[in-house]
């Protein structure tokens, strides 16, 4: 006859007991495929994405006009490129570029409606509605010297935006690039398809 169990041993046995059991099993299984299921959608749920950086930089020297005394020095000019772009999938609302200062002169391209904030600390931010998913819009930027304002920021609603190096690239021609779509894709398909071999392999 066998000892009775006490109190600790009990408890373990029925925990014990209670893992085993297929109905707790399916229900940690459900819970772990909604949770999956969950963050999948979340991760694809469209969110906006603002990316920038530096795309031209230059300094000019400018001689001074033919009618100027004789003896009147030229003139550095500095102009500046900065290409902005929402790369995600939603709208990104209130777009907003932090300039150290207003520079002499810029101007957006394409053409965008925006505002222009000067802060308490001499700051200059240049406010846009909302740039669309995929859009992109440059900030060309000319000043009379080489202090040209240094950006501060570049942020939208959903949070600050990621600077990002950008540099001139050469464009491939259409054949090309499918090519190389080509060989990634076959490429994909063939690591999936040794992983897959890996797996089966292991579990049989």
């Amino acid at each position: 006859m066998s000892e009775p169990l006490d109190g600790a041993s009990f408890a373990q046995a029925q925990l014990w007991e209670l893992l085993a059991s297929t109905e707790f099993q399916a229900g940690i299984l459900s819970g772990l495929i909604l949770l999956v299921m969950g963050l999948v959608a979340k991760a694809l749920e469209p969110k906006s994405k603002i990316i920038w950086g530096q795309t031209h930089q230059f300094a000019f020297s400018v001689p001074p006009a033919p009618s100027a005394p004789e003896g009147t020095p030229g003139s550095l000019v500095a102009t500046r490129t900065l290409q902005i772009m929402n790369s995600g999938r939603a709208t990104a609302e209130g777009v907003e570029i932090y300039l150290a200062f207003e520079p002499a002169h810029y101007q957006i391209w394409p053409p965008f409606d925006f505002e222009k904030i000067t802060t308490t600390d001499g700051g200059f931010i240049i406010r846009i509605r909302n740039l669309g998913p995929r859009e992109t819009l440059a900030l060309e930027l000319i000043h009379n010297d080489l202090n040209m304002p240094n950006v501060v920021m570049v942020r939208s609603a959903a949070g600050e935006g990621t600077w990002v190096p950008i540099a001139p690239m050469r464009q491939w021609s259409k054949w090309v690039l499918i090519l190389l779509w080509t060989l990634v894709l076959i490429g994909a398909f063939e690591l999936i398809q040794l992983v897959m071999t890996i797996v089966l392999r292991t579990v049989l």
